[in-house]
């Protein structure tokens, strides 16, 4: 285990996503798939992550909610989770309380998988639901 997947470091967007990336990798590379974490400041709205396993990609924006501030979608990011059937991650950091997740499916609403509690549990009820949706398509 890592800091970031043990949930040791401070918890925010990056390493959300990494936390989750470790645990994608570890299940679906040995398997012959790919996980990519996509971060670039010149191109914007491409979604954060994908995972590709057997021709099947799952797009996945995650977003930390504050206290006090939520974090939005941008008109781009909107698009291409449409575009891509993706999935929108809403992490929520509480001033006081265990760190939640609500995994929605973009075009849908639907509510994939939420959770509270540590970092660490949090992250996998994440990449679980990725998994899930990359297994189902």
């Amino acid at each position: 285990m890592t800091r970031v997947s043990e949930g040791l470091l401070p918890v925010n967007e990056a390493t959300c996503k990494a936390a989750v990336a470790k645990i994608l990798r570890a299940e679906i590379v040995p398997r012959g798939g790919v996980v990519y974490r996509h971060e670039d400041q010149f191109t914007g709205g491409i979604p954060d992550l994908s995972a590709n396993l057997d021709g099947r990609t799952v797009w996945a924006e995650f977003k930390l909610d504050r206290p006090g501030k939520r974090s939005l979608l941008t008109v781009l990011q909107k698009d291409a989770l449409t575009r891509l059937q993706g999935l929108e991650v809403h992490y929520g950091l509480p001033r006081v309380g265990p760190l939640s997740v609500v995994v929605r499916d973009h075009r849908t609403g639907e509510v994939l998988a939420q959770a509270a509690g540590r970092p660490a549990a949090v992250h996998r009820v994440v990449a679980a639901a990725i998994l899930d949706r990359l297994e189902a398509r």
